[in-house]
């Protein structure tokens, strides 16, 4: 569930979905209706101009940017042999998204570029794959959680500058 900036809609991913209800009048509208995909992680972008989610609709999983006034929806492919992605984060600019997959995999996908791309990995799980993504006020940074060394979860940040990761915590 995700707020638009203004706070006069609600974003709802239910049973395959996805769904905007207006916070004032109540009404709801199904912003997908596609039957024979699942949708899923709907997240609003800071600037209200696009939601992001997944969707098979392909019969592969890829990321779904729709604008929210409407118009054509861009289809991303993240990757050739596709995972189960989660996670769904925009940056503050709302010219990046990251997110996580199945893999131990950490991606980013930027608008400007339409491309994804992998900005790190985790060697280990104790069964928790999330990387619990948070973003710096200016872009610039990723602050996320990984396992390391002996299954210990260690906090790390990524430079969207110069593209070094950079552990914050030891083993």
């Amino acid at each position: 569930t995700s707020l638009s900036p203004g706070a006069d809609h609600l974003l709802m991913g239910i049973r395959g979905e996805i769904f905007t209800a207006n916070t004032s009048s109540g009404e709801v509208t199904n912003i997908t209706k596609t039957g024979a995909a699942a949708e899923r992680l709907p997240v609003w972008s800071p600037d209200g101009k696009w939601i992001a989610y997944f969707s098979d609709e392909s019969g592969e999983t890829e990321l779904h940017l729709r604008p929210a006034s409407g118009g054509p929806i861009r289809r991303v492919p993240v990757e050739k042999k596709p995972s189960f992605y989660n996670e769904l984060t925009w940056s503050p600019d709302s010219k990046k998204l990251v997110f996580s997959d199945a893999h131990l995999a950490l991606w980013c996908f930027d608008l400007d570029q339409n491309a994804a791309r992998r900005i790190d990995k985790m060697q280990h799980t104790d069964g928790d794959f999330s990387f619990q993504p948070v973003w710096s006020p200016d872009s610039r940074w990723l602050a996320y959680s990984k396992f390391i060394f002996q299954r210990v979860r260690s906090i790390t940040l990524y430079s969207f500058e110069t593209g070094k990761i950079l552990p914050v915590t030891s083993p």
